[in-house]
């Protein structure tokens, strides 16, 4: 499995989003460009670990790294472990940025009320919210 590492600019909103990978998954990043702080994150989905218990989640947070997700929040979506950069598209609107695997859409991020909705999400917590 490849690392993926995209980013993509609106310069209009003055909004950069980061797309990035590990050995477990594939986070999402808003970062303001005026000051350079990421102001919201999102789960796209795991490249194949998904941990048996939040503790493992915790101690992953603690020590700076970006957790694998739990069983806890994983769904049958949460698997998807041949993804390579060619299979994401972004959307962006007024308010929100889209990411899509496969043409299918898996991350909603809204900067205007700082919640991101995930397909790969199945109850609301710290990998965001479920995508409806």
């Amino acid at each position: 499995m490849d690392d993926i590492f995209l980013s993509h600019h609106n310069y209009q909103l003055q909004l950069n989003l980061l797309i990035e990978s590990d050995e477990h998954s594939i986070w999402a990043y808003l970062i303001d460009d005026t000051s350079n702080e990421t102001i919201q994150d999102g789960f796209l989905c795991s490249k194949g670990t998904i941990l048996a218990s939040s503790t493992e989640v915790k101690s992953l947070i603690d020590s700076g790294l970006a957790p694998p997700i739990s069983q806890q929040y994983a769904n049958q979506f949460t698997l998807q472990p041949n993804i390579q950069e060619k299979d994401i598209k972004v959307n962006w609107s007024d308010e929100t940025v889209e990411i899509l695997l496969h043409e299918v859409l898996f991350l909603r991020m809204n900067w205007q009320t700082k919640k991101s909705f995930s397909r790969s999400v199945s109850t609301p917590g710290p990998y965001g919210n479920p995508l409806n």
